[in-house]
């Protein structure tokens, strides 16, 4: 690989960086890379109920695994690196992060126990934190102001396409081998979208599509990055509501899979077929509604980037929380394909909000800020609501110690603990997502706190 330094393009590249062609080929790239950054987040919650068996874990270590392994050396590791996408080649350090997450993901496959399934997650978690804050810097250098949303709901389709192809390809793998082929699988592509990243995109200058020259002198410190953001309420707000939508979106994505398979009795295969289908083309629909919608709207009123998001979880909440609590599959999916494509949408108006409050050499760190308030709060997610189940489960059972008489929630098969088992894990996880569920109420009410202020908040 390169040194992360190297020059951006200038003169007539600049020009060409604007083009039509290139700017489709650098979202097509892009999306390949979003794709299997998702890839490598969902797999872990699409083969969670196998590894919780192999590896005898409870909901709590699942759920850590799941959530606070990945999301805080992410968040950790999300400024530095963020504070390098301002200064050097976003290209290069995209690049190099999708080489290591790909490979750490790869390892995840060789895990044996809870300790070295961590280790693996810590990886992909380091390896990933590069991603927002250069995707997006680079999308704010490609894309005007009235098409960053557009442009980022294209890259973020990745989720979709990943929960789609990921749910075919590696409930396949699974039938005919197992988990650990799955994460092998997963990774290795990986290795050759680094190298399409490397040799196929050139690094844009700064400020290249707000029609400014590139600022010279010393970058803003990381000091008046925050300056910035404490400056302007509106960024306050949504980086609140993001981080609260966020503890919802994790906590469904790490249990969507383990509540079919537990409390609707589905196959592994079922629940990640199921999952995938259904997630990819909520995700299509929400994240399309998301960027073309608001973009659209807000050309109108720009404030109709904070109060989508903010219509759209109001709504949410509540389809989620009557699906989880339903004891039939068909009135469950009717409920959780709505409220998925109404979750999605916070996702894309959040980061282009955040880019139009912030000058062009701040961008990723103002990102990358978010990112590691929000990845904190989406850590949470899955390791509050596999606490609340372990202990709603512990509850439920009355044939004595839960933990050593279903480990895994898991009982002895053909002896009187199977079913009692069976029956605890599951309500406890049905009411542990529905209870948590409150969360896109909370985030609702800050979005449309953030649309008072957010027009004199904007900067380009």
């Amino acid at each position: 690989m390169a040194e992360i330094g190297a020059a951006a393009a200038s003169g007539p590249d600049s020009a060409r960086l604007l083009s039509a062609r290139y700017t489709r080929w650098l979202l097509f790239v892009l999306l390949l890379v979003s794709t299997f950054n998702y890839t490598d987040r969902f797999i872990f919650s699409l083969l969670a109920e196998a590894i919780k068996r192999d590896l005898a874990l409870s909901d709590l270590q699942l759920g850590l695994l799941g959530g606070l392994a990945f999301a805080l050396f992410h968040a950790v590791m999300g400024i530095p690196l963020a504070r390098l996408a301002d200064r050097k080649s976003r290209i290069n350090l995209l690049a190099i992060s999708v080489f290591f997450w790909s490979l750490a993901t790869a390892l995840c496959g060789t895990a044996v126990n809870f300790w070295q399934m961590l280790l693996c997650r810590v990886g992909v978690g380091v390896g990933e934190a590069s991603f927002t804050p250069a995707v997006n810097s680079l999308i704010g250098d490609h894309f005007k102001p009235t098409r960053r949303a557009s442009a980022i709901s294209i890259i973020q389709l990745g989720s979709p396409i990943s929960a789609l192809v990921g749910a075919a390809v590696v409930s396949s793998i699974v039938i005919y081998w197992d988990w650990r082929v799955a994460f092998l699988a997963a990774g290795i592509p990986g290795i050759v979208i680094a190298l399409l990243v490397k040799f196929g995109l050139k690094e844009p200058p700064r400020g290249l599509a707000d029609g400014m020259p590139e600022a010279k002198g010393a970058h803003p410190s990381f000091g008046a990055v925050l300056r910035s953001i404490l400056a302007r309420p509106a960024a306050i707000h949504v980086i609140i509501a993001g981080s609260l939508a966020h503890i919802g979106l994790t906590g469904i994505g790490q249990f969507l899979s383990p509540f079919y398979i537990r409390v609707h009795s589905l196959s592994l295969h079922e629940a990640a077929l199921m999952f995938g289908f259904m997630q990819a083309g909520a995700a299509t629909i929400g994240l399309l509604l998301a960027g073309f919608g608001s973009d659209w709207a807000a050309t109108r009123d720009r404030r109709w980037h904070a109060w989508w998001p903010a219509l759209s979880l109001a709504l949410a909440g509540p389809l989620f929380a009557a699906a989880f609590l339903q004891e039939n599959l068909l009135p469950a999916a009717l409920l959780i394909f709505p409220g998925s494509i109404a979750l999605f949408v916070y996702l894309v108006p959040t980061y282009a909000m955040l880019q139009n409050m912030m000058e062009a050499r701040m961008r990723a760190s103002a990102i990358a800020v978010y990112a590691l308030i929000g990845s904190m709060a989406g850590a949470l997610g899955p390791a509050l609501y596999g606490l609340l189940s372990d202990i709603l489960a512990r509850q439920r059972f009355a044939l004595g110690d839960f933990d050593a008489l279903c480990p895994g929630g898991v009982g002895a098969p053909g002896t009187i603990y199977a079913e009692a088992c069976r029956g605890a894990a599951a309500g406890g996880l049905q009411i542990a997502l529905a209870c948590g569920m409150i969360v896109f109420a909370w985030s609702a009410l800050h979005f449309l706190l953030a649309a008072r202020t957010l027009r004199k908040d904007s900067v380009s």
